[in-house]
């Protein structure tokens, strides 16, 4: 399975995650967070855990590096649907002092 942006709700764009998030989705993500920053509708970014099972810290690093080109777009970053060994990784990484997590 690979990153898609599955949705538009109102002013956020929702990017759901495969069920391993690492640098093999690293292209990907980049394009589409990209595509995501340069269309301008959306003003937050809903990341969407959903049915993803790890994350390494080539995951996590993504999620910073998309936390700082949004902030610098005037956009938000928040993280849905984290359960399991996800949810952990996030909190092992402190990722609530950084991101909106829901």
């Amino acid at each position: 399975m690979n990153i898609s942006r599955t949705r538009r709700e109102g002013h956020s764009t929702v990017i759901r995650i495969p069920p391993q998030f690492d640098f093999k989705q690293h292209v990907e993500f980049r394009r589409t967070v990209d595509h995501i920053l340069g269309d301008g509708r959306a003003s937050e970014i809903v990341i969407d855990f959903v049915g993803t099972h790890s994350v390494d810290s080539a995951g996590l690093g993504m999620l910073l590096n998309l936390r700082d080109a949004a902030r610098g777009a005037g956009r938000n970053v928040v993280l849905t649907n984290a359960s399991g060994a996800v949810r952990q990784m996030l909190e092992t990484a402190q990722f609530k002092n950084i991101f909106e997590i829901r």
